[in-house]
């Protein structure tokens, strides 16, 4: 749920969901919690503002880029069955005919999108990013968010 490993699974998007947080595919923000992580981030870098002879428009005060990113990770407990797939496993229906899904089952959360950081004196980084959660299925739009980082 932290948009600094992945971008477009904040805990706050999973609560405003109209679906109460669960994917047509089983993904929830339970699978975002345990005691091992793997996280692989990709980035492509265009420097906006900064030195002259690396970005765009020169500055010297106010250094910014903008990316475009692919994210992927994965959280799982001991025991967990991880599974590269698209859909958690499903272990069958309750008494509503609804689906219930496996809480052992793991499903990698991708997402990829564009994102700006400015520099603020050196400071903090501020990052807004638009991001399209491949995983949820409970998200039509992709999601927009602000990252605060302490360095570059």
């Amino acid at each position: 749920g932290f948009p600094q490993f992945i971008r477009g699974y904040e805990a706050n998007s999973f609560f405003n969901s109209t679906t109460n947080g669960l994917s047509s595919n089983g993904f929830s923000i339970d699978q975002l919690i345990g005691n091992r992580i793997a996280i692989a981030n990709f980035e492509i870098r265009l420097p906006f503002t900064g030195p002259e002879k690396l970005s765009v428009i020169p500055s010297k005060m106010l250094f910014s880029e903008v990316n475009l990113f692919f994210d992927a990770g994965l959280a799982w407990n001991e025991g967990d069955k991880v599974s590269f797939s698209n859909q958690v496993q499903k272990i069958g229906t309750d008494i509503n005919n609804e689906p219930v899904y496996s809480t052992t089952s793991r499903i990698p959360a991708l997402s990829a999108g564009i994102s700006a950081r400015v520099n603020v004196f050196g400071y903090l980084v501020l990052e807004p990013y638009l991001a399209f959660p491949f995983t949820r299925t409970d998200v039509k739009l992709p999601i927009f968010g602000l990252t605060f980082a302490p360095g570059w």
